[in-house]
């Protein structure tokens, strides 16, 4: 390949590729975040995303412009249909073929109920990523320049979106009110007459096995936590009983 071509290539696919990478790690992670700041699932701050999306962003970026570089002419031109029909995909599948499984608490999705979600989600992508591909290869003088005005809008759109998002989604818990979540052993064993909330903790238990044995042994099970309660939408905020325990007990993690 010649350095004028090789320089070609990489201006016609700058903004093709860029609008891919900033809508899988730039885009769909912050307006997940953005979406949802305040809650108690996220008791980070999207400064601790920010590096690690920096570096895969740009692994990504690079990784992409290297196969694009060496591609023939057909196999690039038919590459770059590819992306901006992922692109597409992606953005359309986010706003208007939303997967919603459900509250994702550790319990066991159902996946047979979504087998049509899975058909028609797949023949839409074929479909389009086969449509992009022969477009591609019918006129791409044409189609090089469609996918720059394509790339370029759904990059300006989603940064709409998140400026959207993130003014009209504040802050709402405070540092004063998390701050005085702490783990203690003052008064561990004392207890009241009859006002007691004590919280049993299994740690590395599988909870199948308790649904198992309630299955199995449900009337002795009554009869032996008569005045117990099964947590069953609880999970752990990381691997590890140090950290896992605290983030359980208080929402926070052992830092």
């Amino acid at each position: 390949m010649t350095k004028a071509r090789c320089i070609t290539r990489i201006k016609r696919s700058f903004f093709p590729v860029l609008g891919l990478i900033f809508l899988f790690f730039g885009f769909g992670p912050a307006e997940i975040y953005f979406s949802n700041r305040g809650s108690t699932e996220f008791w980070f701050s999207y400064a601790d995303l920010f590096l690690p999306l920096i570096f895969l962003s740009l692994g990504s970026f690079i990784l992409l412009y290297i196969i694009l570089l060496v591609l023939p002419t057909k196999g690039y031109h038919i590459f770059m249909a590819v992306i901006i029909a992922v692109t597409v995909l992606l953005f359309f599948q986010g706003f208007f073929l939303p997967n919603n499984y459900g509250s994702l608490n550790g319990q066991q999705i159902d996946w047979g109920k979504y087998t049509l979600r899975y058909i028609y989600n797949t023949l839409i992508w074929l479909i389009i990523i086969c449509i992009s591909i022969l477009l591609c290869i019918k006129n791409w003088s044409t189609f090089r320049k469609v996918i720059q005005y394509i790339a370029i809008s759904l990059i300006i759109i989603e940064s709409i979106s998140l400026l959207f998002v993130g003014l009209s989604n504040k802050e709402t818990k405070t540092e004063s009110v998390s701050g005085e979540v702490f783990l203690t052993t003052k008064n561990e064993f004392v207890l009241s007459n009859n006002q007691n909330t004590i919280v049993f903790i299994l740690d590395a238990f599988d909870s199948s096995m308790m649904y198992q044995l309630m299955d199995e042994h449900l009337d002795e099970i009554k009869e032996s936590f008569s005045d117990f309660v099964l947590y069953h939408n609880t999970s752990g905020g990381a691997i590890g009983t140090k950290y896992a325990i605290p983030f359980i007990l208080t929402g926070k993690t052992n830092d």
